[in-house]
C-alpha cells in the first residue's frame, strides 16, 4: 500500500450545511464537488477537478486523514464514489481525523483555531473565496431571479483551488503535530462514524404535527402572558425585569434556574407566578428541536452525523443540529408505568 494521503474538497449547494447536516447536504441533488487537493506524505499537494481522472494512489493509501473526516466521507458517499467520478470506496479502517484526535487533547475544534493556537508553520487562508463559491450568487441584470448562478469563472475557481491547497498544507502540519489517538480510541472513533452514518429514525408527519402543535401553543402562551404583563413577548428581557421588579419580584436574570427559584417564592402575587411560568414556557428549547429533526432528517428519514466525537474537554460526545441527547425527558410516572 502507499503511505498516508491527506486530503480536503471543497463544495458548493443551495442548502445550508449548516442548517441541514453533513449526510443531508451531501446527498441533496444540488451540492457539487468543485475540487479535492491532496497530498501523500511529504509529496507536493496535488489538485482533483471534476472530469479528472481518479487519482490512483487514494485507493492504495494505508491512511487518509481529513479534518471533520465525517464531511468528507459524507461527500464520499454521495457523490465522489458515484457516476461520473468514480472514486474508490474508502473502508472506515483507513480513515483518520484530525479534528478528532486534537479535540481529545483539548484543542479547538475548526481547523484555523487550532493552526494558531499551536502556532503551526501552515496557517489557513482567508476563507471568503468559500463564501462565495459554497452558495449560488445572487442573479445578475437580465438572468431569471429564479435561475441558480455560481462564481464559476476561472479566477474565482483559481482562488479556491489555492484556498484548498493552503488547506490540505495546514491539516498535514497538523497531523504531523498531533499524537495520533490511541487504539482504543481510534475504534471508539470508529464506532462514531458508524453510528453517524446509521442516524436515527424519525417520523416526519409526527414532526410536522409537532410543529403545529408548538406554534399554536406558542401563541397561546404569548397572548396570555401578554395579557398579564402588557408587554408583546416574552423575549423582551429587560422589560420583563423591571415589570417583575415594579410587581415585587426582583431578579438578576431570565435563565431556568434563576426562575425556578424566584418560583419557590410564598410571596408571589398569582400574576407574577403565572408569567415566570410562561416565560419559563416559552423558552423551553424542546419545541426547537422538531424544525432542526426536519432541516436534518434525510430521505429515508433517518438523521445522521448529529454527533460530535469527545465533543467536550472531558472526552463525552457533544452534538449538533437537533441535539437528541438533550431531549426533554419526563420523568414522572415512570415507576408507576414499569409497574402495570
Amino acid at each position: 500500500m502507499a503511505g498516508r494521503i491527506v486530503l480536503d474538497g471543497e463544495t458548493g449547494g443551495t442548502i445550508d450545511l449548516k442548517k441541514v447536516g453533513a449526510d443531508r447536504y451531501a446527498a441533496h441533488p444540488s451540492t457539487r464537488v468543485w475540487c479535492f487537493c491532496w497530498a501523500l506524505d511529504d509529496g507536493p499537494v496535488q489538485l482533483w477537478i471534476p472530469g479528472d481522472p481518479v487519482p490512483a494512489e487514494i485507493a492504495d493509501a494505508s491512511e487518509v486523514v481529513a479534518h471533520n473526516a465525517a464531511f468528507e466521507r459524507a461527500i464520499f458517499r454521495h457523490i465522489l464514489t458515484k457516476p461520473p467520478h468514480n472514486w474508490p470506496h474508502i473502508p472506515l479502517s483507513r480513515w483518520r481525523c484530525s479534528m478528532a484526535a486534537g479535540l481529545a487533547l483539548a484543542l479547538p475544534a475548526r481547523l484555523a483555531q487550532v493552526a494558531k493556537a499551536l502556532s503551526l508553520p501552515e496557517q489557513k487562508a482567508n476563507k471568503s473565496i468559500v463564501s462565495q463559491m459554497m452558495k449560488p450568487r445572487l442573479p445578475r441584470g437580465n438572468e431569471d431571479p429564479n435561475g441558480v448562478y455560481w462564481f464559476a469563472d476561472a479566477e474565482h475557481r483559481q482562488a479556491l483551488y489555492d484556498y484548498c491547497k493552503q488547506d490540505v498544507e495546514t491539516e498535514r502540519a497538523l497531523y504531523k503535530w498531533l499524537p495520533p489517538l490511541s487504539p482504543a480510541e481510534q475504534a471508539l472513533w470508529q464506532l462514531d462514524q458508524r453510528i453517524n452514518d446509521r442516524g436515527f429514525y424519525t417520523d416526519g408527519a409526527l414532526i410536522e404535527k409537532a410543529i403545529a402543535i408548538a406554534k399554536t401553543a406558542e401563541r397561546e402562551i404569548q397572548t396570555e402572558f401578554q395579557r398579564i404583563t402588557g408587554l408583546n413577548s416574552t423575549n423582551q428581557v429587560e422589560k420583563f425585569l423591571t415589570w417583575l421588579a415594579a410587581h415585587g419580584c426582583e431578579v438578576t436574570d431570565l435563565q431556568k434556574t434563576t426562575l425556578s427559584q424566584a418560583l419557590r417564592r410564598t410571596s408571589l402575587a398569582p400574576e407574577v407566578r403565572r408569567a415566570i411560568e410562561l416565560r419559563r414556557e416559552a423558552a423551553h428549547a424542546a419545541a426547537n428541536k422538531f424544525p432542526a429533526l426536519q432541516a436534518w432528517r434525510g430521505e429515508d428519514g433517518r438523521v445522521r452525523n448529529w454527533a460530535t466525537f469527545h465533543g467536550a474537554g472531558t472526552g463525552r460526545w457533544s452534538a449538533q443540529g437537533p441535539q437528541p441527547q438533550n431531549f426533554r425527558k419526563e420523568a414522572d410516572g415512570i415507576a408507576a408505568k414499569f409497574a402495570r
